[in-house]
């Protein structure tokens, strides 16, 4: 009924963390976990030595979070999903919670966040990022799009799942989509995960916040051309005005603990702010054309010309999935590069595999010299 996708890169330091607390969840259905992995450490190894439940996946190339989360999302078998990072850690049955609150009707459903990086950095990121989600607000309709959330797994694949090329914000957009297509999120305090800002360092702090802002710019421009000064300057006050109000807000659902720490760190949390707008407007105003939302499944096919691939690891029909389904011939051989080395990697990802396949072949074309079964591959 579950899907549960954890996305990693070089992360042997926190895994064995996150991946126990996901794998001892006390939930009253089954549940699937998936480990996507990209990078050159131990990640995998760990994963494999201690968690043998988890269905592991090393990619191999390092890649953007969007090509991690559409991975586990094409491979997953749940009703519903979720993805929760690296450097996150789930709370007693907070998987439960989120499944009784989908299968009450909701959407999306996004949760209560503790802080698990206590340096000055990781309380100002944490406050920053999460206030709307203390554990101190009480459960109920989440008005707009949350920052995170667990998803129904087909309303993922209906709107092309995740930007593939952001560093940063690609959760965003989804739930941005999400909203504007008229589902609902709901917030469960009862449901809670720690996470562990990466910014032990105020100078890794000032650039972690640049980069979000950044990504912000690339949802607000889209593809389009850069914008005009006056325009970038009103949409970053805008911003601010909404982060402030954001934080104010927190502020009255705090715990005392936290509301001190929102007293003692509110020059720290100006400076993240201003980092944020800078990044955005930066994005905003930067030369050329930015392509912060392009689908790798939705490329452009030349006139005369039909896609090379429509589906890799996919299934037929209206629910069908894939890895990628590119169309041009460069994006088709790189994409088949990708299936050969995740489909010869380890046994445990070919049952993944094979069970979102159930055509008899899927022939898969990459040059017209070069081709590939997919009852072969699997």
């Amino acid at each position: 009924a579950l899907s549960v996708v954890v996305i990693a890169q070089n992360d042997e330091d926190v895994i064995g963390r996150s991946l126990s607390a996901v794998v001892n969840q006390d939930l009253d259905d089954e549940y699937e976990v998936l480990l996507v992995a990209s990078g050159s450490d131990r990640t995998v190894d760990i994963a494999r030595s201690e968690f043998p439940r988890v269905k592991t996946i090393q990619l191999p190339t390092p890649v953007l979070p969007g090509v991690a989360r559409n991975i586990g999302l094409w491979l997953s078998r749940g009703a519903y999903i979720t993805f929760p990072g690296s450097h996150v850690w789930l709370g007693e049955r907070s998987l439960q919670h989120r499944l009784t609150a989908h299968d009450a009707g909701w959407d999306m459903v996004t949760t209560a966040v503790r802080n698990g990086n206590t340096s000055g950095p990781g309380w100002t990121s944490y406050l920053i990022d999460h206030s709307g989600q203390l554990p101190s607000r009480p459960s109920g309709v989440f008005h707009g799009a949350p920052g995170h959330a667990s998803y129904v797994t087909d309303d993922l694949i209906e709107i092309g799942g995740f930007p593939i090329d952001m560093r940063a914000g690609e959760d965003t957009v989804v739930n941005q989509r999400l909203t504007a297509s008229g589902r609902r999120a709901f917030y469960c305090s009862e449901s809670t995960f720690w996470h562990a800002s990466p910014s032990t360092t105020w100078p890794h702090f000032v650039k972690h916040r640049f980069t979000r802002g950044y990504a912000l710019g690339r949802i607000l421009r889209g593809d389009g051309t850069p914008w005009r000064l006056r325009r970038v300057l009103s949409v970053c006050w805008s911003v601010a005005r909404r982060r402030v109000k954001a934080l104010r807000e927190g502020v009255a659902w705090a715990d005392p603990e936290t509301r001190r720490h929102f007293a003692r760190r509110r020059p720290a949390i100006a400076l993240g702010l201003a980092a944020s707008i800078t990044g955005t407007a930066t994005s905003l105003m930067r030369p050329g054309r930015l392509s912060g939302h392009d689908d790798v499944r939705e490329l452009p096919v030349a006139p005369g010309h039909s896609p090379r691939i429509v589906a890799i690891g996919g299934r037929p029909g209206p629910g069908r999935r894939g890895l990628l389904a590119p169309a041009d011939r460069e994006a088709a051989a790189r994409a088949l590069e990708v299936l050969v080395e995740i489909c010869s990697m380890v046994e445990d990802v070919q049952p993944a595999l094979a069970l979102n396949v159930t055509a008899a072949s899927v022939t898969i074309e990459s040059d017209g010299n070069r081709t590939i079964s997919m009852s072969e591959a699997v």
